[in-house]
């Protein structure tokens, strides 16, 4: 069985927190910058966080920074991305990385279900 994965720098990340992290710091960006109107929803099982924007959002704050929008708001139309952690091996680590409490390694992949893809890469 041949595996074809390739790694996307837009869309997939390597990170060293637990998935707990990711879903606190989605919680505060939600609060901060979406006045909570994101929907967010944690799937333990299926390793997995849905999020969700179903009505359309105008952002003042990230509009005047964008690199697509310049003096106007960004305007972000209704999207679904799926947040899907998968914990990455450590069999070929030495020991002594073992022991030295290296945290675990998850790669992170964003994936598009619903929405326009340029709000989802502006947004994010």
């Amino acid at each position: 069985m041949v595996n074809f994965y390739r790694f996307n720098d837009m869309t997939d990340f390597d990170i060293d927190v637990q998935p707990g992290d990711v879903w606190e710091e989605l919680n505060s960006f939600n609060c901060d910058f979406f006045d909570s109107q994101m929907k967010l929803d944690l799937n333990v099982e299926k390793k997995h966080i849905k999020l969700r924007l179903e009505e359309p959002v105008k952002l003042e704050e990230l509009g005047k920074n964008s690199k697509f929008c310049v003096d106007e708001p960004l305007q972000i139309e209704p999207l679904e991305v799926k947040i899907k952690f998968y914990h990455i091996d450590h069999s070929n680590q030495d020991e002594e990385e073992k022991e030295e409490g290296k945290a675990e390694r998850y790669r992170v992949k964003f994936i598009l279900k619903k929405g326009c893809q340029a709000d989802w890469f502006e947004l994010f």
